[in-house]
């Protein structure tokens, strides 16, 4: 996801989006007049979003006028479809008393069916009143034209694509060495002590259910698709991705608006050995050896002698730190006490105590309704989308199941 100074305000952001400031320019110097214009831009991968707004206020003489002129459209991609919201606002004032004001507010909505629908409110002085229309400009049906799409193939269009093929760092795992920058062109190059990452957002995978359907079009062929891998008969782990459930499920009006707007599935996976191994021939072991050095003696004859002593002094007969002080030291060293340790939420870290609180996933349990017992499902159905699937399956003879959130039974 793109987005230059924030989204479409009928776009359900996924979770943990931030909130952007629209980019905005002033085309007058001052408070008055004042004239504003902002806008913004967006790409997901089904939809362009953009949208620009313009605004005006004079006041003189004890009048006032402001004006605002804007729109918002959001372009789908797959099924094709379109919805621009405008607005338009003129108003004069005479101090505190308003003596006109025309508000237009409407949709237009296509490409088939074309629509506009807006309402006009005019109000002089006192005196108000509201004109409404909607006008089917062209008729028909979008979802005439799509033609099925085969998910397989743009699943291997995307697998083969350099793009989605990245390497990077296990977790936990020190490197010892240190590496050069590689030129833009290099192309793709995996550290032996690193990972290699394939992640697509065509479709989802290792789903327990078929997809539906791809964002409104019908699917040709394949509804299920699993991916795996090995590197050195290490077997690959999973990596997830935002995924918009109903762009791939088929879902009634109240399952859209329960169902989140993304959630978490199996996008590709990550292979390369977690463990790190090193000869323990090849490790030299490098002690923490110091030289006492007395600070501010009381005269020059005590430093030439505290000199001549340590000039005397076997390299064996120096300071060794023992473990424990090292470790009850490194608290207040210098990289202990840099800037960066104490800034953003680095303030409110302490390692030394249990979290108040703690942050997972959503996750889904189905349970009996009479007694909560739960539902006989393969281990892997965790997804909002394979639990709705697996629970309509389950109440087919009557509702018998729920479906609750893991937190909810673990609270009990």
């Amino acid at each position: 996801m793109l987005a230059v100074g924030g989204l479409n305000p009928r776009f359900a952001a996924p979770a943990g989006f931030p909130t952007l400031d629209r980019v905005a320019i002033a085309l007058s110097s001052g408070e008055n007049p004042r004239l504003i214009c902002d806008a913004y831009f967006a790409i997901t991968p089904n939809t362009v979003q953009f949208g620009a707004r313009a605004s005006l206020y004079a006041k003189g003489a004890g009048f006032t006028v402001t004006g605002d002129l804007g729109f918002d459209a959001l372009v789908t991609i797959v099924p094709p479809h379109f919805i621009v919201d405008f607005h338009a606002l003129v108003q004069l004032k005479y101090k505190s008393r308003n003596l006109f004001k025309v508000a237009l507010d409407g949709t237009l909505e296509g490409p088939l069916p074309l629509r506009i629908a807006a309402k006009a409110k005019f109000k002089i002085l006192w005196f108000s009143f509201t004109v409404r229309f909607a006008f089917t400009l062209a008729d028909g049906s979008a979802s005439r034209s799509i033609a099925a799409i085969s998910l397989e193939t743009e699943l291997e269009k995307a697998l083969t694509d350099p793009a989605n093929w990245s390497t990077r760092r296990a977790p936990g795992v020190v490197h010892g060495v240190a590496l050069r920058s590689l030129p833009a062109n290099a192309g793709l190059v995996l550290d032996p002590l690193g990972q290699l990452v394939v992640q697509q957002q065509v479709v989802p995978l290792n789903t327990h259910r078929d997809i539906d359907t791809y964002g409104g079009a019908p699917i040709a062929g394949r509804r299920r698709f699993t991916a795996a891998a090995s590197l050195n008969g290490k077997a690959g782990t999973p990596v997830t991705g935002a995924f918009a459930p109903a762009r791939y499920f088929t879902m009634s009006d109240d399952e859209k608006l329960a169902a989140p707007s993304f959630e978490e599935m199996d996008a590709g996976f990550v292979v390369g050995d977690t463990d790190a191994t090193f000869d323990e021939n090849a490790v030299a072991a490098s002690g923490l050896n110091y030289e006492p050095i007395t600070v501010n003696p009381s005269s020059a004859a005590e430093t030439a002698g505290i000199a001549a002593s340590f000039a005397a002094l076997p390299a064996t007969q120096l300071y060794t730190m023992p473990l424990a002080a090292f470790q009850a030291q490194r608290s207040s060293g210098a990289a202990a006490r840099a800037p960066v340790r104490h800034v953003g939420r680095a303030r409110f870290r302490n390692t030394a105590v249990t979290p108040a609180a703690t942050l997972s996933a959503p996750r889904w349990r189905i349970i009996r309704a009479s007694d909560g017992a739960p539902a006989p499902l393969d281990p892997g159905v965790n997804s909002w989308s394979d639990c709705r699937a697996a629970l309509a399956d389950l109440n087919r003879g009557g509702v018998r199941w729920l479906m609750v959130p893991a937190h909810e039974l673990e609270a009990l």
